[in-house]
């Protein structure tokens, strides 16, 4: 009988393990605001599967398949600002699909933790903080990005008008995720207003909508260069001190400080770009 008891705990712990955290890196990664927001990504694997509203596990794939079909336009390595990454997928399936660097904006330590685990990927860089408005304009002085995402970010600020200028000013191409201007169980009054100027845009192109509670949702392509997909010769990564000056986490910046000291003392005072663990000389 103890014998049968011992066997059945056993069992139960070893299944609840794999119910409750499924990949064992899941046991690092449950914690902190929305963690269940988006699928995980480790090295190519799915470790998690999201279910919730606005990034199922099927759905959240559709709305990547959406952003490819733009990236698919570059003929050149290019540069991707994620706004509001949460668990960074898109960009960690585009630094998987692309040769891009991936900048990454979430408040969440746990981004960091998922960037460590995909030591796969090396192109990828991860800001810790909590932008606001006068900071991502301070951003677009230092950097312009060939690419910007920002999925169901934009309805969360005040001054939305504000961001979406200073976007388009960063970017070539600007990819907005919004709620429906309906959206019933929207709780942002501002939303209605930020759906119907985007969608009113004459260069706004839609290249996705989907279920969101029960409306759809809208995916708008902003392209504010024709020429960029051809461009040459283009910076690909980012500045270090934009690195350290908007508190990034992955790399490590002890990483980078070791980076820089070795870059000088090898090419002396010259100046460099930061590509997530890689580097290249600034041209």
């Amino acid at each position: 009988m103890r014998f049968k008891l011992l066997t059945f705990l056993v069992c139960f712990c070893i299944f609840s393990d794999q119910t409750v955290f499924g990949h064992p890196a899941m046991k690092r990664l449950k914690y902190g605001r929305d963690w269940a927001y988006q699928s995980i990504i480790v090295n190519g694997d799915e470790i998690f599967k999201s279910i919730n509203a606005s990034g199922g596990s099927w759905i959240i794939y559709d709305r990547y398949e959406a952003i490819k079909s733009v990236l698919k336009q570059y003929n050149r390595p290019f540069t991707v600002l994620d706004l509001g990454a949460n668990n960074g997928f898109f960009s960690i399936k585009i630094a998987e699909d692309f040769d891009a660097v991936c900048v990454m904006i979430d408040g969440s330590e746990r981004l960091t933790d998922i960037c460590t685990l995909n030591t796969e990927r090396n192109k990828i860089i991860h800001f810790q903080k909590h932008f606001n408005h006068a900071e991502i304009v301070e951003l677009s002085k230092q950097e312009h990005f060939d690419v910007i995402l920002a999925l169901h970010v934009l309805h969360h600020v005040d001054n939305w008008r504000g961001w979406v200028d200073t976007l388009f000013q960063m970017g070539d191409n600007v990819i907005i995720e919004t709620p429906s201007a309906d959206d019933p169980i929207n709780k942002f009054e501002h939303t209605k207003q930020l759906a119907r100027y985007l969608t009113s845009l004459p260069n706004a192109v839609q290249i996705g909508a989907f279920p969101r509670h029960d409306k759809f949702d809208h995916m708008l392509w902003f392209c504010q260069n024709n020429n960029g997909f051809n461009q040459a010769p283009f910076r690909l990564g980012i500045k270090p001190t934009s690195f350290f000056k908007f508190n990034g986490r992955f790399p490590t910046q002890s990483y980078v400080h070791e980076l820089d000291g070795i870059i000088k003392n090898q090419c002396g005072d010259v100046s460099w770009v930061l590509q997530g663990v890689d580097y290249t000389l600034d041209q």
